[in-house]
């Protein structure tokens, strides 16, 4: 023995963290009094665990104080995803959700093109702490202002569309009045691809506080931690964090915190107090809530339904997230060749077959990961060759993709017919 006595080795790698995924980067925009480590309303700040908040001066203690839900929020992004990353924004409190969407250039959009967010959000989570005195409005049974706001949030991911800037979704939490669930607006209804809404409460925060407890923040946290082409309401998950390998689920459910024993509406009425026909209401009307499986442990959400018809090829947030990120790859991948010189088939003037093969062979070999990580069934690239690019026009390609199916029954079980 040299009589070196013990030694330390240096590890790196067991907090529990993995790298970050890029598809995992979310935003939220919160009304809330102003904390002491913003200097000033609409300042954008990147956490990247829940400390980060601490040390902006939002914690339990000021969501208790100033009778708000951010901390909650943002508690509850890291609880279910503590490898993600959240972009956080605070606005007044008299900002509604249709001040926040409205404009030449909305709050929304000035969010998302922050240059301390670098073009990094993929998803962006409303939340309203309403002022003291608010009085909530309601349209078929849902908040009026929310409702307005949705058709707005979509503008604003079309217009960012045009940009190359590619939103996956907007969702927004919203109140419910006691409106009987077959005459409450239909959601399916609202033509907007990429916004959600959900009225998921956990019915332990919904006891202690009186305003808006929708599940935003948990919704934002359930759906960062799942790949693109996972669906909110998947009892499991593809890629558990390290802490929760043991896990035989990923239900909503933490006892050691006791949150999501029990799941209520925003109408405060417990799920668990739904009919069948009532759940299968909300969730064809394109609600986001959240329930249990009869005879198995854990809160779940129900599905993820946009705010679209059921028939469009966007009516769930997973397929939006999964064309999104194909077109991210994609613009990358071509932008390079754009002005760049394109080879002529003297015989016919079009492009050179040659050209032609390149481009497609590149751009399925980048967009082909997704093939090899399994968030797609299939891809094709292509590209018309008769396509007169002297003429100064551009050139036009198309990606076709073949998303993941989700198993919504497993297994039918008949009800034997009476003699």
């Amino acid at each position: 023995m040299s009589f070196k006595g013990v030694q330390i080795i240096k590890g790196a790698g067991g907090l529990g963290r993995k790298a970050l995924s890029a598809d995992a980067i979310f935003g939220i925009i919160a009304t809330a009094p102003k904390p002491t480590g913003f200097e000033a309303f609409a300042d954008v700040k990147k956490l990247i665990q829940l400390k980060d908040a601490e040390m902006l001066g939002i914690d339990a203690a000021f969501d208790a104080n100033n009778d708000v839900l951010v901390y909650y929020h943002i508690s509850e992004f890291f609880r279910l995803n503590p490898n993600g990353a959240l972009y956080l924004t605070i606005l007044a409190q008299s900002e509604t959700a249709e001040s926040i969407t409205t404009g030449n250039v909305s709050k929304l959009e000035a969010f998302i093109k922050s240059p301390i967010a670098k073009r990094e959000i993929k998803y962006v989570g409303i939340v309203l702490n309403r002022a003291t005195g608010y009085t909530y409005a309601y349209t078929d049974g849902v908040e009026t202002d929310v409702q307005i706001a949705v058709p707005k949030a979509q503008a604003t991911v079309d217009k960012l569309f045009t940009e190359n800037i590619f939103i996956d979704g907007v969702l927004f939490g919203a109140k419910i009045d006691d409106t009987a669930i077959a005459s409450l607006l239909d959601l399916r209804a609202l033509e907007a691809q990429n916004v959600s809404i959900t009225i998921a409460r956990d019915k332990a925060i919904a006891d202690v506080f009186n305003g808006d407890s929708s599940a935003v923040g948990t919704a934002l946290g359930a759906l960062s931690v799942r790949k693109v082409h996972e669906n909110l309401g998947s009892v499991d998950i593809i890629e558990k964090p390290d802490i929760y390998l043991s896990n035989p689920n990923y239900s909503l459910t933490d006892n050691a915190r006791s949150l999501w024993f029990a799941s209520h509406l925003t109408s405060n009425k417990d799920v668990n107090d739904l009919s069948p026909v009532e759940k299968k209401a909300l969730t064809d009307k394109g609600y986001i809530y959240a329930g249990s499986y009869e005879g198995y442990s854990g809160i779940y959400f129900n599905d993820a339904p946009t705010c679209t018809a059921i028939t469009d090829d966007y009516a769930y947030i997973e397929s939006n997230r999964t064309f999104n990120k194909a077109a991210r790859i994609t613009v990358k991948t071509l932008t390079p060749k754009i002005n760049s010189t394109i080879d002529i088939d003297p015989q016919s003037g079009f492009i050179a077959f040659t050209t032609i093969s390149s481009w497609e062979e590149t751009v399925k070999n980048a967009v082909g990961q997704m093939l090899k990580d399994g968030e797609v069934s299939s891809l094709d690239f292509f590209i018309d060759p008769k396509q007169n690019v002297l003429s100064g026009d551009p050139v036009e390609t198309e990606l076709a993709i073949v998303p993941k199916g989700i198993a919504l029954s497993l297994i039918h079980i008949s009800e034997p017919t009476r003699p």
